[in-house]
């Protein structure tokens, strides 16, 4: 299906708005659709910027952008735009806590190379396994690397999303080549930097 008005706001498009592709957000949380060239002579992408949010984010732009989606009335893109503004960060630093030892971490391990995430999904522990983890792991600041996290791995993949967090980390949505079948995505997480007097300082 193709869009030329965003079906949040109604306001026109530059391109067509292509819903069949694959990776695609819903299109009903479109905010704003930008080209980006990244090298000369290169290919133009479209960067669509969206009003999702994880559900546990209780940031001002999150909140702000819940409230006017509440509305019935279609919000406008100034209203969009305010709400999603918000001030850049003060340095490069992870600002938060949860699992700090662990993020700030690198493991002492040789580097895995996969060119397909589904490889790089079929050889982690399952999501069951983890969460019922002995110990069990919680997101306390001291929380470090469990056994099956003391790896290093090298992805060749498509970047579908991504978000700066509250806490200076970046999500990344990352997924195979949107030709290959079946679908399969995973996050990543890109953590702020630790402090400098951290031995995993210079290579981060």
């Amino acid at each position: 299906m193709l869009f030329n008005r965003l079906p949040l706001t109604g306001a026109p498009m530059a391109e067509p708005l292509d819903q069949n592709r694959t990776g695609m957000p819903a299109a009903d949380a479109v905010v704003e659709a930008r080209p980006f060239t990244p090298a000369a002579g290169g290919p133009t992408y479209q960067i669509l910027r969206t009003t999702e949010f994880d559900g546990y984010d209780t940031s001002p732009a999150a909140m702000g952008v819940a409230a006017l989606l509440r509305d019935k009335a279609a919000p406008s893109p100034k209203a969009l735009a305010a709400a999603l503004a918000k001030a850049p960060p003060a340095g490069d630093n992870f600002a938060g806590t949860a699992r700090k030892a662990a993020k700030l971490s690198i493991a002492n391990a040789p580097v895995e190379a996969f060119t397909d995430v589904r490889a790089l999904i079929d050889s982690l522990t399952s999501d069951d396994a983890m969460i019922a983890h002995t110990p069990r792991i919680t997101t306390a600041a001291t929380s470090n690397r469990v056994k099956e996290e003391r790896r290093n791995v090298r992805i060749t993949a498509f970047l579908y999303a991504a978000s700066q967090e509250s806490d200076n980390d970046f999500h990344l949505i990352v997924g195979r080549d949107p030709s290959a079948s079946p679908e399969m995505y995973m996050t990543m997480e890109v953590s702020g930097l630790p402090p400098k007097t951290a031995s995993a300082f210079s290579r981060l």
